[in-house]
């Protein structure tokens, strides 16, 4: 294989399978930015005050439950990314699927447990 013949596969290739990953990079990274503002606005409208509370305190409230949704949003965004990412490379992503549900599944019991102890 001459170097003319290599550089043909790669730019093949980066046009076709480079182009969809970039894309889905860009897409993803449009979406999380329309969401976590979606978000914030929600929650701002949505967060009813308390009376007991000082304004300082209810944006606190509000910036912490922005956080946990927007950055809950993106690690889920970004795990679908990797997955389709992975896929594009010609990774199977069926095993990993699984292996996250059975450890999803184990967290899932631990948390009970732990919930269960707290209360």
């Amino acid at each position: 294989m001459n170097f003319q013949e290599i550089y043909q596969t790669v730019l093949d290739w980066i046009l076709s399978n480079g182009l969809r990953i970039l894309l889905v990079f860009v897409g993803a990274w449009v979406v999380d930015k329309i969401i976590s503002l979606s978000i914030e606005r929600v929650i701002r409208q949505m967060v009813k005050p308390d009376f007991y509370a000082t304004p300082e305190a209810e944006k606190k409230r509000e910036d912490t439950l922005i956080r946990v949704f927007s950055r809950t949003f993106s690690i889920i965004l970004y795990i679908v990314v990797i997955m389709m990412v992975l896929s594009e490379f010609g990774v199977n992503i069926g095993p990993l699927i699984a292996g996250a549900g059975v450890a999803g599944l184990a967290f899932g019991f631990g948390a009970q447990y732990l919930i269960r102890d707290v209360i």
